[in-house]
């Protein structure tokens, strides 16, 4: 059974590879409404990953 540890570890390098791979993609949307939602997803996503970190961290 993976420790909250491993998850966390698990759950940053996701993070990490999930920001990184997502850059710039708003550009690629062009500009107005869909590169608005593009960059307001992957905000939203990115602080709900955060908010899991934090709590595995909280749970080590």
């Amino acid at each position: 059974m993976p420790t909250a540890e491993d998850l966390a570890a698990t759950l940053s390098r996701a993070r990490e590879a999930f920001e990184v791979s997502t850059r710039g993609g708003a550009a690629a949307c062009g500009s107005g409404p869909a590169a608005d939602a593009y960059a307001g997803l992957r905000s939203a996503l990115l602080a709900e990953l955060d908010v899991c970190l934090a709590v595995l961290d909280g749970a080590e």
